[in-house]
């Protein structure tokens, strides 16, 4: 992964704390909890928390982990993606005022996060992809974080790294669905990106809107 290229005084000088974002969504499979456990359970630094959207995908996704590890999965309703009675209510035009509240909702949930967990440690989230969508479009303005390829290429885990102070995130690595992208189709097995990137170009931007299209679509 690659970090930010010149420190300054709203970084962290210490450990930051890692967080694994997972996608879930219809075809979320327990094949893919079970590889999903196999991959994180070994984390370093060690695995903490973790935590699930309400929608059973969710659940299910980081049900094998907790078991492997033996700790309690967290339903956190401000996770929630499809059930949040704003997306219910929308209508097609609206799917900003959608977007904008489970991404609003889920950075509360990532601020609370970052100051009540301790680092070094990992922690695990699981959301639906409108959240995640969501969560990646408010970053990228937020944090200036260079997440414009995110809207070509599906993605099953973003890595985020986060100052344990300020909920701020530092870095993103996105790691794409390993049984909807084919290794060749990608370039490699994981692509980086960070914040304070420039893209070199207008064209390199992606609206928050697109992003969140793409996010949600299954791959």
């Amino acid at each position: 992964m690659r970090t930010l290229p010149e420190p300054s005084s709203d970084q962290p000088s210490g450990d930051v704390l890692s967080v694994e974002l997972v996608r879930a969504g219809l075809r979320t499979s327990p094949g893919d909890a079970e590889d999903l456990a196999g991959t994180l359970a070994g984390s370093d630094p060690p695995v903490t928390a973790l935590l699930a959207g309400t929608e059973p995908s969710a659940t299910d996704l980081l049900a094998p982990l907790a078991h492997r590890l033996d700790r309690e999965l967290h339903v956190d309703p401000e996770l929630a993606g499809l059930a949040h009675p704003v997306v219910q209510l929308r209508d097609e035009d609206d799917d900003w005022l959608g977007a904008a509240v489970l991404g609003g909702r889920a950075l509360r949930a990532f601020t609370r996060l970052s100051a009540e967990i301790e680092p070094p440690a990992t922690v695990v989230v699981a959301a639906d992809a409108s959240v995640v969508a969501a969560l990646l479009a408010l970053l990228t303005g937020r944090d200036d974080l260079d997440l414009h390829e995110l809207g070509g290429l599906p993605a099953s885990r973003v890595c985020l790294r986060l100052d344990p102070g300020t909920g701020r995130c530092l870095a993103a690595e996105r790691v794409p669905a390993p049984r909807s992208v084919p290794r060749e189709a990608t370039g490699s097995a994981s692509e980086s990106v960070s914040a304070n990137e420039a893209t070199g170009s207008a064209s390199g931007s992606t609206p928050a809107g697109e992003i969140a299209r793409s996010m949600t679509r299954s791959p």
